[in-house]
């Protein structure tokens, strides 16, 4: 049985049957800050699950009871939504063409004014987690049952994905190096999903971790996090387990450069690599379940009760 310190994040409802859930930390944004870390109003209470933007102005999350917001580099403010469904991952193009995703087989487009909702041929109550894109016309999303949806710029279809696994993060480096993540509940054991730009392959991995998210600098060099305080390291070659520092769990990763990454997950976790090594830097005790930034000084992390977190460490 594998245990998630968190009873908020909605997405690992999908796996209740294998996961046992406790309450981890509270859900208000408090606790003690860390050096270069500082809360930030974000206009909403709902739990925010997912961050990603286009510039230090142009900042979206999203979250439960389909809660977006957005950061216009001065203060985050509340933007209409055209559904209830949690919401669970966001990425943008540009100012004027962002996609967020959720439950019940939610797509969402942003196109400068207003957000409307999308689908695609057999779309029904599927859960989809997570969503990343080259490019306006090649947005890749993932979710449960193997489900992996691409977009042409036109319309979204789905992709064989050869799996049943419940997929959770979805990055490439190019539109011909994708990675998704997730995890096989028949199996008990991860999944890695890799596209080459023709289709979809396992990639070999030893690991019984649910794993939530994965980043990249360059196509030798990608990371994946998840369940207690799992880390996995590509290098071109293979796929090898580093030591994160921490037994939390990690939700989200992201990073400025191979030498600068940052991991958050539940209880305040946040662990940072600096190309050698990972050091454990917890800040609060607010689960944290999406991080994205410009720079290694411009950080955002979003999390339960709505709390926002940003990350600018001063020289």
């Amino acid at each position: 049985m594998i245990k998630l310190r968190t009873a908020t994040r909605a997405t690992f409802a999908a796996l209740a049957s294998l996961i046992l859930a406790s309450c981890g930390g509270s859900d208000s944004p408090t606790g003690p800050s860390a050096p270069g870390w500082t809360t930030v109003a974000s206009g909403t209470t709902h739990s925010l699950n997912g961050v990603a933007g286009t510039s230090a102005s142009d900042v979206w999350a999203v979250g439960d009871v389909g809660a977006i917001v957005h950061y216009n580099g001065s203060a985050w403010s509340t933007s209409s939504s055209t559904t209830t469904n949690p919401l669970f991952g966001v990425w943008a193009a540009s100012s004027a063409d962002v996609w967020a995703v959720g439950q019940n087989a939610t797509l969402l487009h942003y196109n400068g004014t207003s957000w409307s909702s999308a689908t695609w041929p057999g779309a029904t109550n599927q859960i989809v987690n997570g969503v990343w894109g080259s490019g306006p016309a090649d947005v890749w999303a993932v979710g449960s049952n193997g489900l992996i949806l691409h977009y042409n710029g036109t319309a979204w279809s789905v992709v064989p994905s050869g799996v049943t696994s419940f997929l959770f993060a979805v990055w490439g480096k190019s539109a011909s190096d994708v990675w998704a993540v997730g995890y096989d509940a028949n199996a008990s054991q991860s999944t890695i999903l890799h596209y080459n730009g023709t289709s979809w392959q396992p990639s070999s991995v030893t690991s019984n971790a649910i794993l939530t998210s994965v980043w990249g600098s360059s196509s030798s060099d990608v990371w994946a996090v998840g369940t207690a305080g799992t880390a996995l390291h590509y290098n071109g070659t293979s796929w090898t387990p580093v030591i994160s520092g921490t037994v939390q769990e990690l939700y989200g990763i992201w990073g400025a450069s191979a030498s600068n990454v940052m991991a958050v997950g539940s209880n305040g976790a946040v662990a940072q690599y600096n190309g050698t090594s990972w050091t454990y830097t917890p800040n609060g005790n607010v689960d944290r379940y999406g991080v994205w930034g410009t720079a290694a000084d411009n950080v955002w992390a979003v999390g339960g009760a709505g709390s926002i977190f940003h990350f600018a460490p001063k020289a």
